[in-house]
């Protein structure tokens, strides 16, 4: 399409614009409401799984950053240790007085 002609857009190959839903049509089904809570055994599985994922995280972008700036392993074990103590804090802050949600932070 050129800007400034009058011509209607051509839809790309596999688009087909005729089929599609309008968006009033489709809503979310959310398990929870946001004044619920899950039952404590899917709170622990749901916490485990976050922090499977925060903890390799943290180890990983950790060790990388840490790389950069430490050269003895004994540095980068500090730095680490330092990581997990200043992501604890920020995740109960978070928590405890800021949205109610926990967020993975790094070393950003």
């Amino acid at each position: 399409m050129v800007i400034g002609t009058d011509d209607p857009p051509t839809p790309s190959a596999g688009a087909n614009l005729q089929h599609r839903k309008p968006a009033e049509s489709s809503s979310m089904k959310f398990e929870y409401s946001l004044e619920q809570r899950p039952p404590f055994a899917k709170s622990f599985l749901y916490g485990l799984q976050w922090a499977a994922i925060a903890i390799s995280l943290i180890i990983i972008l950790g060790k990388v950053a840490g790389s950069l700036h430490f050269s003895r392993p004994a540095d980068l074990i500090v730095y680490l240790q330092k990581m997990f103590f200043l992501t604890g804090v920020t995740l109960a802050c978070q928590v405890w007085w800021g949205r109610h949600l926990p967020v993975i932070c790094g070393p950003a």
